[in-house]
């Protein structure tokens, strides 16, 4: 009995030891982060490592890591600028583009996959005719679904992709549209590697190519921990040279409290996406500092226009003069967010500032309501998604903010909050009479904002969630990427805002502000008004 007692206390003794020595690891890994790299708490995994599949935030966090675009977005100036292409040339007729690519870049070199080439037009083609061809061994790998490149009617927009020279690409368009270049400008046109392609095609691991990623950005892939982190290894060969640390680690954190706090510990340099509640605290600490800037983001309340009555715009017009916007603001978005007058905010060179709009007015409201001839009392549904959104802080409580002020006006309504994963299926499906939704734009051109929420097409992808067809909308949309000039594009932008706040298929609330928080010792980050974050230039004092 007694030696049992001392074979069970060394037990004890073993199993303590045992459980403090991931602490001890942790704490050394920590350490060499901290002295070699920056940690970056991010929002939660990626559905993939490939962007063009991309349909979350955290996938899109990866992405300026690892890949480069044949152009970009000048942050500071809005306009296009050179990326892995240093030039291009359009056709008179606007239905050719043709792109002059960059020599000696280098792709990434790691224990899957040893380059033998630099980068050429082969993986230009390779990488947009996977997304636009159902032919392509690789269309249909990792479900064969491209949303955004669906979102913007890509295939129906590009003939052909076409190597002239060996780093010499064109691509061949059915009709103009000027937002081609903002389009291929985002973080979803990305660059692969043919010859990876080539290599993985031989071996039958077709999937690979999404999970164990090769690009020609800052960072390569280095590890994939599920819900834990991802680390990144300095890219030596980037061809705009290397970066300041030699590794990047993002620190899976779902929670945005366990984010902050893990910042103001010193445990993250930088933290993804900051709850409203949270800029006061940020701001006035003496560690850290906060980048503020508008997004291209904007949420609203959207009608189910399938269903009646709210297929009636009388009725859409008095729900929406019962509701008291001013009030989300403040409660919802804590002063980091503005008004939403219409879908595009006030920083988009098409934003139409001679709109008005709908007053708050119960007493307006009822009286609209009666002259609806819809069937009173009336009842709805007010469908949400489970927590925050890029454009919503809180979509819940802008829903009981909403549900609040029907009550005043005599709408009973019931909030449906959902996973979004099961509220994507209601969306499809059409299984809502409200819904309170948003948008977050992923380029500056306002195409972005109108063909995905109000096309006809649109509703087959998903996306026009107000199920609202105009034919007249869809040819206002349409002419307006025919134009080269900026004014006649203005002028046709202006003219859907107009129509649109006529019509009023849905409600804009709010455009929330971009919020970027880390440490005071870090430097050098590139935040885009998009979302995602560069680390190309980042370090730490």
């Amino acid at each position: 009995m007694l030696n049992l007692f001392f074979d069970m206390k060394s037990m004890i003794r073993l199993i303590a030891l045992l459980l403090t020595l991931p602490i001890i690891t942790s704490c050394k890994q920590q350490t060499q982060i901290q002295n070699t790299g920056l940690v970056y708490c991010s929002n939660g995994s990626p559905t993939s490592f490939n962007p063009q599949l991309a349909q979350t935030g955290d996938s899109l966090d990866i992405s300026s890591q690892l890949y480069n675009t044949l152009v970009r977005l000048d942050p500071s100036t809005q306009t296009i600028a050179a990326g892995l292409a240093s030039e291009w040339q359009v056709s008179r007729d606007g239905l050719s583009y043709q792109f002059e690519l960059r020599q000696d870049i280098q792709f990434h070199s790691t224990p899957y996959f040893t380059p033998t080439r630099a980068m050429n037009a082969d993986d230009v083609v390779f990488s947009f005719q996977r997304v636009l061809f159902p032919t392509h061994p690789f269309h249909s790998v990792s479900g064969g679904l491209y949303p955004f490149f669906n979102n913007t009617q890509f295939d129906r927009l590009i003939k052909s992709v076409k190597k002239i020279g060996p780093y010499t690409v064109e691509f061949k368009l059915h009709r103009p549209d000027t937002s081609l270049l903002a389009n291929l400008a985002t973080e979803f046109a990305v660059i692969l590697s043919a010859e990876y392609g080539k290599q993985l095609q031989q071996s039958g691991k077709f999937t690979q190519i999404d999970h164990l990623p090769i690009g020609t950005g800052p960072y390569k892939f280095k590890q994939f921990l599920p819900d834990n982190l991802i680390r990144f290894e300095r890219h030596w060969g980037y061809w705009e040279g290397g970066t300041p640390m030699q590794q990047l680690v993002f620190d899976i954190t779902p929670s945005p409290t366990k984010r902050l706090a893990k910042l103001i510990t010193g445990e993250c340099d930088v933290m993804a996406y900051p709850a409203a509640s949270q800029a006061n605290v940020i701001s006035n600490h003496p560690d850290l500092l906060m980048n503020v800037q508008t997004g291209y983001k904007v949420s609203f309340w959207s009608f189910n226009n399938d269903k009646a009555p709210f297929d009636n715009p009388k009725v859409r017009k008095a729900l929406a003069t019962a509701i008291d916007r001013d009030t989300i603001l403040k409660a919802v978005y804590f002063n980091t967010g503005v008004a939403a007058h219409g879908l595009l905010p006030p920083t988009s060179w098409a934003y139409n500032p001679y709109l008005s709009d709908y007053p708050y007015s119960p007493k307006q409201a009822r009286q609209l309501l009666q002259e609806s001839g819809a069937k009173l009392p009336l009842s709805l549904t007010i469908y949400t998604p489970s927590g925050s959104d890029l454009y919503n802080p809180n979509s819940f409580k802008t829903a009981e903010f909403i549900q609040r002020d029907l009550r005043k006006i005599g709408v009973n309504a019931e909030i449906v909050v959902m996973e979004p994963h099961h509220l994507e299926r209601s969306i499809a499906m059409g299984e809502y009479d409200t819904l309170v939704s948003g948008w977050s734009a992923v380029t500056s051109d306002p195409d972005n904002f109108f063909r995905p929420q109000f096309s006809c097409n649109a509703i087959e992808n998903h996306t026009n969630t107000s199920r609202w067809c105009s034919t007249e909308l869809d040819g206002l949309i349409n002419r307006a990427v025919k134009l080269n000039r900026m004014v006649p594009r203005i002028r046709i932008y202006r003219e859907i805002q107009a129509h649109l706040r006529d019509e009023l298929p849905l409600l804009p609330l709010a455009h929330s502000l971009q919020l970027q928080a880390y440490r005071r010792d870090v430097h050098g980050l590139n935040s885009s008004p998009f979302g995602g974050v560069n680390f190309a230039g980042a370090y730490r004092d």
